[in-house]
């Protein structure tokens, strides 16, 4: 069996493994009260957390992230007021990607 198809297979049955962490997604998207922000962080990553801004950049809220692989945690919008506002992944003192939500009540 190639390499190819082992891939395949594994991608098939879920068990491929990451080769990097990465920012996965956050739903719902639109929200009004909760939504979820989920990420993948390989076992390596020494401190990971996600960091709540607003369209100006001022920082709303920091959530750490203990566990490793997929993992994520629930951010509470209901406070906000309607606008865009941004999660931003940080792994280990880097920026690793940045997603756009919106809170409309």
């Amino acid at each position: 069996m190639g390499d190819d198809d082992k891939y395949n297979e594994e991608k098939k049955a879920g068990t491929t493994k990451e080769e990097k962490p990465k920012l996965l997604s956050n739903y719902p998207n639109p929200f009004s009260g909760y939504t979820t922000l989920e990420a993948y962080l390989t076992d390596e990553v020494k401190s990971a957390y996600f960091v709540i801004s607003d369209m100006t950049g001022s920082k709303i809220k920091t959530i750490h992230l203990m566990e490793r692989g997929k993992t994520g945690a629930q951010f509470d919008g209901s406070l906000l007021a309607n606008g865009t506002y941004f999660a931003t992944l940080m792994v280990d003192g880097q920026v690793n990607g940045t997603l756009k939500m919106v809170v409309t009540h």
